[in-house]
């Protein structure tokens, strides 16, 4: 049921508008756009889906490849699920968790010294 406000002649509503300081629409606080900057983290993290599709791709295709990572992460084998990632990628680093149901691979790549973008991945294993 849908309730009815009750409508007073010559009311006025509350001004309720957001006042623009300035003529790009944007407010204050806000730092200036680079896009620049922006184009470049979008150009990395293409880097980051490229390599994760190569490892992605070893997955599926490579059982023998496969049931080693999910051995190794299943036993506590940080070192060993790490060599095996970094075995089909490059131009990037990995960070590593699991569980006995999946694994998270992070893939991160740095530019100019900063920590600019990055890409996880859950792969599940056990239902």
């Amino acid at each position: 049921m849908k309730r009815r406000h009750k409508q007073t002649r010559g009311a006025k509503l509350p001004d309720r508008s957001v006042k623009v300081r300035n003529a790009d629409l944007r407010p204050d606080v806000y730092p200036s756009v680079q896009p620049d900057t922006f184009a470049a983290s979008a150009s990395t993290s293409l880097v980051l889906v490229e390599q994760a599709a190569k490892f992605l791709r070893h997955v599926r295709d490579y059982k023998p490849y496969a049931a080693q990572l999910m051995d190794a992460a299943q036993r506590g084998n940080q070192s060993e699920v790490e060599r095996l990632i970094l075995t089909q990628v490059d131009q990037v680093k990995v960070d590593t968790t699991y569980t006995p149901d999946a694994i998270k691979v992070t893939f991160h790549r740095s530019r100019n010294d900063l920590q600019c973008c990055k890409l996880d991945i859950i792969l599940q294993w056990n239902p």
